[in-house]
């Protein structure tokens, strides 16, 4: 049987990555009893969240404390493995944490074994843009590319996308998600309840309104895959710095957390940074950016602004603000920062080792004391930043954000904003969450993993990222971008 498996990450993946490549699968051996597995591991979440996350201590966080509270969810209908997959994202989506999520664990050794549903579409995908959902990669002519999907089967578009989409990822009422998740509603991948209407209303480009029926059919990765990417934001940019215009530099950062092949070329663009950071126009673009190390982050804008003109921008980010957080205390949480000290240590990382050797002092120490919440930052108000410090700096400052920026991307966002006159410019960004300082545990079955945050900023107001301009093409056509930030600019 041809299938698909979703990949369950971070909530911060693009649409696009939420599902495996296509693969030939033998028949079932022997078929987990996935019922009871599901049924399981929804209770080790349960528990793994209860004694582990920030939000489960006492009086913190009544959203999270209610969500906790709730039943664990049927799992009756779950009898296989894309089924078990999909309800353990759908709970894990429940509680307000955006790291929070559900990886499938590829690596188990009879990961070929299960019996996996077909993976199924009407021969289009939906696209987000400009508060409407549009038809991207039609098979065919009907309905025809640029269509706006307006209700199936008397539903609305908002209600069909909470069913197919938003049980299982992100949050309707963030902009960003609508424009990262919706390619994904109309390709059913084994999620169970998934609507699969008969027939859809669309407004057609040239005007008037019809309704056409659907034909559900294959989807193949390898030939449709294209169309889901580009339906949400398209590839992410390679790390880079160039000029594109005169005395205007543009300086790609995709991630703060790059994988081994990255490393040589991150590491040789950091020691390049410091010749663009005079420029009249500097262009940071974090498009695809879902985060990673803030100690990256620090390097790369230190070496764009200089050591002095970066601290005081960290310092005015923070200014007047309450800078506290806290860990949950928990032997389990107090074991994982030990195992992070240990690693980066034996890597020759010392920041990363001294970091989390702090973490696990304080956590020890708040256990000894019987505190559910072990603070490791100041409680009052961040002091006034100074003034700017006379230095070599850029003139004029843009930002290209997109709905993947998550996490430290965020926090190196604030920092940049903090620099006068800044423009943030793109899509619109997530929240910056409450939680973070990630942990993944294996459940019980050793199916899949559990992401969530171990970390809670305490009075965070839980604000979108205003954008100065939203682009109104696509996100993916940089000489486009280009051209639109230089008539911004004035050029």
């Amino acid at each position: 049987m041809m299938s698909i498996l979703p990949r369950f990450q971070f909530r911060r993946l693009p649409a696009a990555a939420a599902a495996w490549c296509l693969a030939a699968l033998p028949a079932a051996a022997v078929e987990p009893d996935w019922t009871a597995l599901a049924a399981q591991d929804l209770a080790a979440i349960h528990d793994t969240l209860a004694a582990d996350h920030p939000g489960a201590a006492p009086g913190f966080d009544p959203a999270f404390a209610a969500a906790l509270a709730a039943p664990l969810p049927d799992t009756s209908d779950v009898h296989d493995v894309s089924a078990y997959i999909f309800s353990l994202s759908a709970y894990a989506n429940t509680f307000p944490d955006r790291h929070l999520g559900v990886i499938a664990n590829r690596g188990h050794a009879d990961w070929a074994v299960p019996v996996r549903p077909e993976t199924v579409w009407p021969g289009f995908v939906t696209a987000w843009r400009d508060g409407r959902a549009v038809v991207r990669g039609a098979a065919g002519d009907a309905p025809p590319e640029g269509a706006e999907l307006l209700a199936c089967d008397g539903r609305p578009l908002a209600d069909l996308a909470a069913v197919n989409v938003f049980r299982f990822w992100g949050n309707a009422g963030e902009p960003a998600d609508w424009y990262g998740r919706l390619p994904l509603m109309m390709v059913d991948q084994g999620q169970p309840g998934m609507l699969r209407p008969a027939a859809c209303r669309f407004r057609l480009p040239s005007g008037g309104e019809t309704e056409l029926p659907l034909v559900w059919q294959p989807f193949s990765w390898r030939s449709q895959g294209n169309a889901l990417d580009a339906a949400g934001f398209g590839a992410r940019p390679a790390f880079a710095a160039r000029i594109f215009a005169p005395s205007a530099a543009w300086v790609s950062l995709p991630t703060f957390d790059p994988s081994a092949e990255e490393l040589p070329a991150v590491e040789a663009l950091i020691a390049d940074l410091g010749r663009f950071g005079p420029s009249d126009i500097l262009v940071i673009d974090l498009r695809g950016n879902g985060g990673g190390s803030s100690f990256l982050a620090e390097r790369a804008l230190r070496a764009l602004f200089g050591e002095a003109t970066f601290a005081w921008m960290q310092r005015s980010a923070m200014a007047g603000q309450v800078d506290r957080a806290a860990l949950r205390a928990s032997p389990g949480n107090l074991e994982h920062f030990r195992a992070m000290a240990v690693r980066a240590e034996a890597m020759g990382d010392a920041a990363t080792a001294a970091y989390a050797g702090d973490l696990a002092d304080r956590l020890a120490a708040a256990m000894a004391a019987g505190e559910p919440l072990a603070a490791i930052e100041g409680a009052g108000p961040a002091p006034a930043a100074g003034p700017q410090p006379a230095a070599v700096t850029p003139g004029q400052v843009f930002v290209v954000v997109d709905g993947r920026v998550f996490s430290s991307a965020l926090l190196a966002l604030d920092w940049l904003a903090a620099f006068p006159g800044a423009r943030i410019v793109g899509w619109p960004v997530q929240p910056h969450g409450l939680y973070g300082e990630i942990r993944q545990v294996a459940l019980p079955s050793n199916w899949a993993m559990l992401v969530f945050s171990t970390k809670a900023f305490l009075g965070r107001a839980d604000d979108p990222v205003a954008l100065d301009a939203q682009w109104p093409g696509e996100i993916a056509d940089t000489p486009a971008l280009e051209r639109w930030i230089l008539d911004l600019a004035g050029r």
